[in-house]
């Protein structure tokens, strides 16, 4: 079935807002991966939550491709302006999973391994297999959605339905996703390695997300709702590293008064036991 090709222009300003996104992602994700580096570990982030972020995103790529698909074959026969702006949407969820899958493989890399661990080199292989197996079936999920795609059409009802369905997986994946983090951070009443800087700027931006996918590119629900259930998750884990990084500094605020304390008090006995001698 051939597609009548035409640009769908939703103004400068909803390409500026996508254009924003797609840098948001990468500068949320970069502190991320570069706290991870440095410290050598991954302490504090559940490598569960990441992996289910990338079973989320992968099936939000998934569904936006399938629902989007005129943009992808239209693409080449439009300007290349044209086309780049066209793509917007996708690529703004795709760069999300790009991010996701390079911070699953740094938590794996740098797993923390407790020191009466008898198999930490093991350890990290269980993680890497069981990522890999998980590629494997997202990948699976991709090819079903292509062969759909290349046999009945991106308009009928069966790939319509599988699309949607791809993006109710990513939404609920999103939905259990934040659990184990919420715990995590909990239990260890601190940040950890999760970085504040990312979650201030992806907090903000699944909301501006729903805001671009819904009203700038009309997207479907199941496109867009994952974004909307990840920004409510990310205010509760976002406001717990905040209380819970004031209640340290507080802390150490009041240990270093203390210590001050006992300074200020000996030094005089200090000064008078030297006189003394």
């Amino acid at each position: 079935m051939s597609t009548v090709c035409t640009f769908q222009d939703d103004g400068y300003i909803g390409d500026a807002i996508g254009l924003l996104l797609i840098l948001g992602v990468w500068a949320s994700y970069i502190p991320q991966h570069i706290a991870i580096i440095r410290s050598r570990s991954s302490e504090g982030v559940s490598w569960l939550m990441i992996f289910l972020g990338n079973v989320s995103t992968c099936a939000n790529t998934i569904n936006v491709l399938v629902m989007q698909f005129d943009a992808v074959s239209c693409c080449p026969q439009l300007r290349l302006l044209d086309c780049l702006r066209s793509m917007l949407s996708i690529c703004q969820i795709a760069t999300g999973w790009i991010n996701q899958f390079v911070l699953y493989v740094l938590v794996c890399v740098y797993y923390p391994v407790h020191k009466d661990s008898r198999a930490p080199v093991e350890q990290r292989r269980a993680l890497l297999g069981f990522g890999l197996y998980a590629l494997l079936v997202l990948l699976g999920l991709n090819l079903v959605a292509a062969l759909l795609v290349w046999q009945r059409g991106p308009h009928d009802t069966v790939t319509i339905n599988y699309a949607f369905a791809v993006g109710i997986l990513s939404t609920v994946a999103v939905a259990v996703q934040w659990t184990p983090q919420i715990v995590t951070t909990f239990r260890a009443k601190a940040a950890g390695s999760l970085s504040i800087a990312m979650m201030l700027l992806q907090t903000p931006g699944s909301f501006l997300v729903v805001i671009f996918q819904a009203f700038f590119h009309h997207a479907n629900v199941s496109t867009w709702l994952p974004f909307f259930v990840q920004g409510v998750e990310q205010c509760v884990v976002l406001v717990m590293c905040i209380v819970f990084e004031i209640r340290i500094r507080a802390k150490k605020r009041k240990q270093d008064q203390e210590i001050n304390s006992m300074i200020e008090e000996k030094a005089p006995l200090i000064r008078k036991s030297f006189e003394d001698y």
